[in-house]
């Protein structure tokens, strides 16, 4: 028995796993709720919302490429361990200061910053650490894991914002950043090279390379549209449902879907299977929010989140794997991934702020709840492009593996 929980605890997967899930936790409070608290102080919800998430999207690109030097010829995991300590400073920002404009800018920057440092170098540890069966595991469980965790915390979260405010339990979830620090030091990291960033000829090599140019149009489109649903998604709640208890309890039930449905895709998913899967997926987040339209009530509401809630998962799930796989699908991606991985970084978040910027001028325009749910549609039949070309992408990485074989 001792054995097998040593074996448990030493398996790569199984540590990724816990540094992702303690890091992660915060994500409850940093994105859901954070948009609820910002719509809740100002009096153009959409506005604040769109100002803070255009802000982030610029800084998270800063963040990549400040990141980039050092997660390439340096430790991964010390970029990863300074991310952890912006976070926390975002957080004694907003325990400390009531919402303004200002307040709203200087907070998405440092979270900006702080998810760019994070995200470059995690990207490149999955790359390095896990093989293509590996990936699938961890992507499976993981997301099982994670919302396992969000049956109960977003009710608990919810409930304890009404009785107290946000500002207060911020500082209640700051020692789970502290926990994911702590962990990081059970990852090692050997530098990936002795040189550094050279993204002018990267990105001239990747102009002649049909396969990057089409994964990283993917992830534009992405931006534009599923990643951008999840903003979205809690403003209509908060427009029709008007609590942060609601917001939770919406949460919590759809965790409860996504647990099996990110299990059964560990388990069970090869790389044949992702056409299939993304085809299904979007299928299913294009009904669900024309129900909505059609209907327009809270039920609706509800049954849209928890459709989109399972196959937008899977959706973004698949996506995730065909970055990470692409990142090592020709020695121009092998041999440069840092700069693979920023340049996937500056594609996604074009798009984000493309969507943010449009989320802007309907704020500045006067729309309402009405104006959200068009916008959710068109964001939604997007997905019909993404996963048109998410299939391509993955069907030439499954080839590649092919080849090899």
């Amino acid at each position: 028995m001792k054995n097998k929980i040593a074996s448990f605890f030493n398996n790569i997967v199984t540590r990724l796993i816990a540094i992702n899930i303690s890091y992660g936790i915060l994500d409850i409070f940093l994105t859901s709720f954070l948009i609820s608290y910002i719509m809740r102080s100002f009096e153009n919800q959409m506005v604040g919302v769109a100002v803070f998430y255009i802000f982030w999207a610029i800084m998270i690109t800063l963040g990549f490429y400040l990141a980039g030097d050092r997660t390439k010829r340096g430790n991964k995991m010390t970029v990863f361990r300074v991310s952890i300590l912006l976070r926390i400073c975002a957080c004694l920002i907003l325990g400390t200061c009531s919402l303004n404009l200002p307040i709203v800018i200087l907070v998405a920057s440092v979270l900006g910053l702080s998810d760019g440092a994070m995200n470059l170098p995690w990207n490149n540890i999955i790359s390095e650490k896990l093989s293509k069966n590996q990936l699938i595991k961890y992507t499976g469980y993981r997301q099982s894991v994670a919302h396992t965790m969000r049956v109960v915390l977003p009710m608990l979260v919810a409930m304890l914002i009404t009785a107290s405010s946000y500002s207060v339990m911020v500082w209640m979830v700051v020692p789970f950043s502290m926990l994911s620090f702590l962990l990081s030091f059970s990852i090692k990291s050997v530098p990936a090279s002795n040189n550094g960033l050279k993204m002018k000829s990267y990105l001239a090599k990747c102009r002649k390379n049909a396969f990057n140019k089409k994964l990283f149009f993917c992830e534009f489109v992405r931006g534009m549209s599923v990643d951008r649903l999840l903003i979205v998604m809690p403003m209509l709640i908060v427009y029709f449902m008007h609590t942060d208890f609601a917001l939770g309890w919406v949460q919590s039930l759809a965790s409860v879907v996504i647990i099996v449905s990110s299990a059964f895709v560990g388990r069970f998913l090869t790389l044949r299977g992702f056409p299939m899967l993304l085809t299904i997926s979007s299928a299913f987040m294009l009904g669900s929010v024309l129900l909505f339209l059609s209907l327009h009530t809270v039920p609706s509401l509800v049954i849209y989140m928890l459709v989109y809630s399972v196959a937008g998962r899977i959706f973004f799930q698949l996506l995730e794997m065909n970055m990470t796989n692409g990142s090592n699908y020709s020695a121009l991606n092998r041999d440069n991934k840092v700069e693979y991985f920023i340049s996937r970084e500056c594609c996604l978040n074009m798009g984000r702020a493309f969507s943010c910027m449009v989320l802007l001028v309907i704020g500045l325009l006067g729309g309402g709840a009405n104006a959200l749910g068009i916008m959710s549609l068109a964001m939604v039949i997007l997905t019909v492009l993404l996963a048109f070309l998410a299939v391509s992408v993955s069907r030439d990485i499954y080839n590649a593996t092919q080849n090899i074989h």
